[in-house]
Parts: structure tokens; C-alpha cells; sequence
């Protein structure tokens, strides 16, 4: 996976990877920003592409409901809460066989 970075400039980033102790220094404008008509491009590791798409996945599934964590709140707080052991146990196998544990 390739992403294209354009029109890297100044900002932040300047002075942060500076010249060594006694190299000679070049301009800032030659140090931030790639040759005219040239753009910068960054290369992801398997890994890294493998992070961008779980995280992309990830932020589709979260998703929270508000009603039901009203609903839940107020249980706890009446002391009304019930848990079910065997469905606790069910939703904690299925997010160990997602996350591939490979004990």
C-alpha cells in the first residue's frame, strides 16, 4: 500500500530532525519540503496494512447504544442487575474465537 504525501511544509515538523552535532546545515526549505514537482510517499509493512484495516473495522462495529447503557446504569444502581453466567461465558468464547487465540 502506497499513501502519497503532498505539500510538506514547515509547520510542526521543522527542527525536529535536525543536522547532526558539526554537520553542516542546509536551509529549512530544503529540508521540509521534497524537490519541486516531487511528492514524498510512505510504504506500510504487511503489519502496518493489516493495523489500518482492523482499525478501519473496528471503528465500523463500535457502536454504542445509549438507551441500553441508561437502562444498565440504572439496574446497577437499584440493585436490579442480573447477570447470566452461561451468556457471559458464551459472549467471552466468541470474542476469544474472533481474536484468533492461538494458545
Amino acid at each position: 500500500m502506497v499513501s502519497e504525501i503532498n505539500g510538506l511544509g514547515g509547520g510542526v515538523l521543522s527542527g525536529l530532525n535536525g543536522p547532526a552535532a558539526g554537520a553542516p546545515s542546509a536551509p529549512p526549505a530544503q529540508i521540509n519540503q521534497p524537490p519541486s514537482g516531487l511528492s514524498a510517499n510512505v510504504h506500510l509493512t504487511d503489519v502496518g496494512t493489516q493495523l489500518q484495516a482492523l482499525t478501519a473495522a473496528v471503528a465500523d462495529q463500535l457502536q454504542v447504544d445509549p438507551t441500553r447503557v441508561t437502562d444498565v446504569r440504572q439496574s446497577l444502581t437499584q440493585g436490579t442487575y442480573q447477570i447470566e453466567p452461561q451468556v457471559t461465558a458464551d459472549k467471552l468464547i466468541a470474542v476469544e474465537n474472533l481474536m484468533g487465540s492461538g494458545h
